[in-house]
């Protein structure tokens, strides 16, 4: 009876971090990390680094964008918050033609 409660609580920790995974982004800049929900549960760009990448090549990925990242780099710095209000709706605009 025990040791099917020990393999109970063993799943359960298994499918609370793939949880995690499925539905946070994990950004990394400069050996910190950041979270950002994800609007689904995937994998798709659940580990990102922003070190060293252009902002505009960071907000086009749409996955991202809707996230949050561009907030993300106006608080680390890295764009203004005009720059970062021109790229969201540069990429949000591009993407309705692809």
């Amino acid at each position: 009876m025990l040791s099917r409660i020990k393999q109970y609580i063993v799943y359960g920790l298994i499918a609370g971090v793939l949880y995690f995974f499925l539905s946070q982004h994990i950004v990394f800049y400069n050996k910190n990390f950041h979270l950002l929900p994800k609007e689904e549960l995937t994998l798709e760009y659940t580990f990102f680094s922003i070190q060293e990448k252009d902002p505009d090549k960071i907000l086009e990925v749409t996955p991202l964008r809707h996230a949050g990242i561009g907030e993300l780099l106006v608080d680390l710095e890295i764009i203004t918050d005009d720059e970062r209000y021109e790229l969201e709706e540069y990429w949000e605009f591009e993407a309705q033609y692809e």
